[in-house]
């Protein structure tokens, strides 16, 4: 895919949210002014807020699908970027390489250092070997750990989440190694087609549920808030419209 359709994409799934705030807007002052309208039978009045809620169900389920689909389409995107480059012998360089980056890495947290230090300190270095190599193998490891009585992961202050975990991880991978049409590139596709995906979900969910419904509001809010920092350090200021 070249990258003026990667962007194509990223732009489209970025407006769904708004598409759907939009809609659920439109949809409620429509509402309320047949409501309000006292010259029409109470009849016509509730079939025609009835057909505006089953045409905002419809719309607001076709953006959905709409995101997924562009979601999808960026992912599949990001796995092909992460694809390992070069011939045999470069392939197994780069992953003897990694392997001991990765190394280094565990006696580190074996020695009780915390996973983000070690990281921060990887991407200020940009050492390429060792972000790669803690992407590849820090969830499982963590969520390996997480099950042992004693391991590392239980000595974490917070709970461990690995969606939070991955993403900081691509945003690391993201900054540190810019967009290289390769695995920098695939780590920014990957927190695109995520934050940008959810700010969509959110407002479809908000749409569905009602701007009342205190766990929808605040769950796009968050997926909102989450999508701005991260294309701010992303480099990206384009703001979606708040909830």
């Amino acid at each position: 895919m070249i990258k003026h359709l990667r962007a194509t994409i990223a732009r489209n799934l970025a407006g769904l949210g708004d598409e759907a705030r939009i809609a659920t807007h439109e949809t409620a002052e429509k509402i309320e002014a047949l409501r309000a309208d006292e010259k029409i039978s109470d009849r016509y009045r509730d079939d025609q807020i009835q057909q505006l809620r089953e045409d905002l169900t419809q719309r607001l389920d076709e953006i959905r699908a709409e995101a997924d689909g562009d979601r999808d389409r960026l992912l599949a995107e990001a796995g092909k970027l992460d694809l390992p480059q070069g011939d045999a012998a470069a392939q197994l360089l780069a992953e003897t390489r990694q392997g001991k980056a990765w190394n280094r890495v565990r006696a580190q947290l074996d020695a009780g250092r915390g996973h983000h230090e070690i990281f921060a300190e990887a991407v200020t270095r940009g050492d390429r070997d060792m972000i790669l190599a803690m992407r590849a193998e820090l969830p499982s490891f963590l969520e390996s750990q997480q099950k042992r009585p004693g391991g590392i992961a239980n000595r974490m202050i917070e709970p461990l989440e690995l969606g939070q975990l991955r993403h900081a991880l691509d945003l690391g991978l993201a900054k540190a190694l810019g967009d290289d049409d390769g695995v920098g590139t695939a780590a920014r596709l990957r927190l695109t087609a995520t934050t940008q995906h959810a700010v969509a979900a959110g407002q479809v969910e908000l749409g569905q549920k009602g701007r009342g419904n205190l766990p929808a509001a605040f769950a796009a809010t968050t997926a909102l808030r989450t999508a701005e920092r991260t294309m701010q350090e992303l480099g990206d200021t384009a703001e979606p419209d708040a909830v």
